[in-house]
C-alpha cells in the first residue's frame, strides 16, 4: 500500500467565547483538495474539491459565516510536505540510533 502525499496543509482554529471552536484544515492530497470542518461540539464534514479556486470560495464562505455568528480567528498553522510520511517505510540499519 502507498501512503497518500500530502504536499501542504493548513489549519485555521475560530473560537467564541470560552468553549466553541470550529477548526477548518485544507489538505492538498495527490492531485485533490480537501476542506474538512471539525466543530462546534461533535460536527465533523469534508469536502473534497479538484480545483483549488472551488475550495477557497467555499472556505471563504464558511469564515464569512463563522465571523458573523460571533467567531474570531485565533490561530493560524501550515505544515507543507514535499514527500510521503518517513513512518510508512522501516528504519535502515545503519541509521538507527537506539542499536548504536
Amino acid at each position: 500500500m502507498i501512503p497518500e502525499v500530502v504536499t501542504a496543509r493548513a489549519t485555521w482554529l475560530f473560537v467564541k467565547g470560552e468553549r466553541e471552536t470550529v477548526r477548518l484544515t485544507v489538505r492538498h492530497v495527490d492531485a485533490s483538495y480537501e476542506l474538512s470542518v471539525a466543530g462546534p461540539a461533535h460536527y465533523r464534514v469534508s469536502y473534497q474539491f479538484a480545483d483549488a479556486m472551488l475550495l477557497i470560495r467555499h472556505q471563504g464562505t464558511i469564515e464569512a459565516q463563522l465571523l458573523e455568528q460571533g467567531y474570531v480567528l485565533e490561530h493560524f498553522m501550515t505544515d507543507r510536505r514535499t514527500c510521503p510520511d518517513r513512518r510508512a517505510y522501516p528504519r535502515r540499519v545503519d541509521r538507527d540510533r537506539r542499536r548504536q
